[in-house]
């Protein structure tokens, strides 16, 4: 399918499937991710038959060779409240010809490694999974791992220079030691940078996803962002809000090994508090 002259969109929804070549022709097209609801991409975690695209198939300029079958189309997105996972066949280094996705609405899970593959996230947009990426800049929501919660480990996602808008949120979540696992040492999503990171003043959402138990340790700390090369972090969270209400966030700018984002959790007075009623027996953890 050719699309000819003038600015095209083509639109592929939830449960969609393309066949054969598709063109965008002339003029500035967009190919776009889009549908609703998230039901579909679970099934596909298994025959990756629908919301899971393969990079691979995206050629711009119609010069690849191989599984590519859409080409001809300037700008690539993702749109409406439907979840889709960006994958590469082989899992391995991605050749294509993207350099930008743009994640407009709705969420993203990357599961792929590929440096030069930027993502600009928008207000309504969320960048999620594992892997390695190029450049992201978040103005919506960025949230490490796995979009339901259902737990298989922690998730890291590397990426090139960081930049997190005003008006973006971190969502990352945090568990403590729990059996089974290595005493003392808690676990959270992490952000890997290997550029500049830049805070201009975003919301730091910690979340309790996965479980765990903290009434055994005090405190609890986490690296949430590894910079990876010697810049310092550039700028702050404006807010940090947690779903512990029994435990208090700070943050250290200067962690680590003195370029990294530090989350602390302390167990505060609230659960105490709660726990005075009127002589009544509660049972209370946090």
């Amino acid at each position: 399918v050719d699309l000819g002259g003038g600015n095209d969109r083509a639109v592929l929804e939830s449960w969609g499937r393309f066949l054969g070549r598709t063109d965008g022709g002339d003029g500035n097209d967009e190919f776009i991710l889009a549908g609703i609801g998230t039901r579909n991409f679970i099934r596909t975690l298994n025959n990756r038959t629908s919301n899971v695209f393969d990079l691979r198939t995206i050629d711009t300029d119609g010069t690849l060779s191989g599984p590519q079958r859409i080409t001809g189309f300037e700008t690539i997105a993702k749109e409406g409240s439907s979840v889709w996972q960006l994958v590469s066949a082989e899992e391995t280094i991605v050749d294509h010809e993207v350099d930008l996705f743009e994640i407009r609405e709705g969420r993203l899970v990357v599961s792929l490694a590929d440096f030069t593959l930027g993502m600009n996230v928008l207000r309504d947009g969320v960048l999620s999974g594992s892997g390695l990426l190029g450049n992201v800049t978040v103005s919506g929501t960025l949230s490490p791992g796995r979009f339901d919660q259902t737990f298989d480990g922690y998730s890291t996602l590397n990426v090139g220079d960081l930049t997190l808008d005003a008006d973006s949120v971190y969502a990352v979540n945090v568990r403590a030691y729990t059996e089974g696992e290595i005493s003392g040492v808690p676990r959270s999503d992490l952000i890997a940078t290997l550029g500049t990171v830049t805070l201009d003043g975003g919301e730091l959402l910690v979340l309790n996803r996965y479980g765990g138990d903290f009434s055994s340790e005090d405190p609890y700390t986490y690296t949430i962002i590894d910079n990876l090369v010697r810049g310092p972090i550039i700028g702050t969270f404006g807010t940090i809000t947690s779903e512990l209400a029994f435990l208090t966030p700070t943050v250290n700018y200067a962690g680590g090994d003195g370029n990294d984002v530090v989350l602390t959790l302390v167990r505060n007075d609230l659960a105490a508090r709660l726990c005075l009623d009127s002589g009544a027996t509660r049972t209370c953890s946090g």
